[in-house]
């Protein structure tokens, strides 16, 4: 069966590249446990001090 699941998850732009790190060590966790694909995605538009309704 396919599935897809998928999160927002809210990171400071100083603290992207420490996301990033932390991203590709889960990435590689999840891989081992079956995981096809993995997508990093990043809003261009936000409005600071705005807070997105989803």
């Amino acid at each position: 069966m396919t599935y897809v699941d998928g999160y927002v998850i809210p990171v400071l732009a100083e603290n992207k590249e420490k996301y990033i790190e932390q991203a590709k060590i889960a990435a590689s966790v999840f891989k081992e446990h079956g995981v096809i694909e993995i997508y990093e995605n990043w809003g261009d538009d936000v409005p600071e001090g705005v807070l997105p309704v989803l």
